[in-house]
């Protein structure tokens, strides 16, 4: 996930440099009736960040290079060009968890709508709760161990007493880009008043801390289709822990075996069938993957990172398109 801005004054610089050449580019006028033919597909941001950033510009260039009509708009932004455009594709809504119930009302409303929206509303709305990783694990797939409690002390430090953890990562439950995310160690809880609460809302994430990321960095495996396209390795600053960009992290193309995209590609059986977007993310530990999150809602997949990666995208969303609809996308 990319993370939101610091301030709003961030964002107007960023937006100011470049709005003219983006306008021009991808917001278009509506079809005329020489060109109806044309697939219209609509790239959702959000109004913290509402433009394309470099690697969302690589895939509308390359729609557009295959004869689509693209614009740009927020999830929660005017309404009216998710009622006339005919494909919706969340990209960059990375916003949603400040509002996350007015963001699912949003998706129910596309889903009302019957238009074809990618990932589908459906898989969007079950990745918004982090709860999603103890689905996975029902499911065989190896996550960090991982309780989910009320967010006081005497819960969370009831998962302290009962794993003996020296240390523990602890989150909301609805979150993105490092949102609220805390490492804690018990002697914190103690020291802490009752009643006091570790992040914004309730309930929250307590998870085990992974070396790992230190150590080698997170490791990203982005496929379209359910075709693997590349791999990210995501690494945090010195004396960090979270490997968001906001917190100093940086991201670089890697290559990984085939038995590490066998492993992260398991998390997508969950599916009927191939999601068009998906990037799994883990870490290594004794040569098996670890997942860490499963992005299918709005992930940064960095083409501009992976040569041919945007291309292998359009290509994958106008196969989509062209295809007849396929079956239930619920996990």
């Amino acid at each position: 996930m990319q993370p939101a801005p610091h301030s709003r004054e961030l964002t107007c610089r960023a937006i100011v440099s470049e709005r003219n050449w983006i306008m021009a580019r991808f917001l278009v006028q509506p079809p005329t009736d020489k060109d109806t033919s044309m697939k219209s597909i609509v790239l959702v941001t959000c109004s913290a960040v509402p433009e394309l950033n470099i690697s969302e510009r690589l895939y509308a260039e390359a729609l557009i290079a295959r004869g689509c009509r693209v614009s740009v708009a927020p999830w929660n932004g005017p309404a009216d060009v998710f009622r006339t455009e005919s494909t919706i594709i969340l990209r960059s809504n990375w916003d949603f968890h400040y509002e996350p119930d007015a963001f699912l009302d949003w998706l129910m409303s596309l889903k009302e709508s019957r238009k074809t929206v990618f990932n589908p509303p459906e898989v969007a709305a079950w990745n918004v709760d982090k709860c999603y990783l103890l689905d996975l694990a029902s499911r065989g797939i190896r996550i960090p161990h991982t309780r989910i409690v009320p967010n006081d002390r005497e819960a969370i430090s009831g998962v302290f007493r009962g794993l003996n953890w020296p240390q523990a990562v602890i989150k909301p439950s609805i979150g993105a880009s490092g949102y609220d995310v805390k490492l804690v160690r018990p002697e914190e809880l103690l020291r802490s008043e009752a009643g006091q609460t570790w992040t914004k809302r309730s309930p929250v994430i307590v998870q085990e801390f992974l070396p790992e990321l230190g150590q080698g960095g997170e490791i990203s495996c982005v496929f379209f289709d359910g075709k693997f396209s590349h791999s990210l390795l995501r690494q945090p600053a010195a004396d960090e822990f979270r490997i968001n960009s906001r917190y100093g992290g940086t991201t670089s193309l890697c290559s990984v075996s085939p038995r590490v995209v066998q492993q992260a590609r398991g998390s997508l059986a969950v599916w009927d069938y191939p999601l068009l977007y998906a990037r799994v993310d883990g870490v290594l530990r004794g040569g098996d993957f670890i997942l860490t999150e499963l992005e299918v809602n709005e992930p940064d997949l960095d083409l501009h990172l992976a040569p041919g990666a945007a291309d292998r995208f359009a290509d994958a969303t106008l196969r989509r398109l062209d295809a007849p609809p396929e079956g239930s996308a619920n996990p």
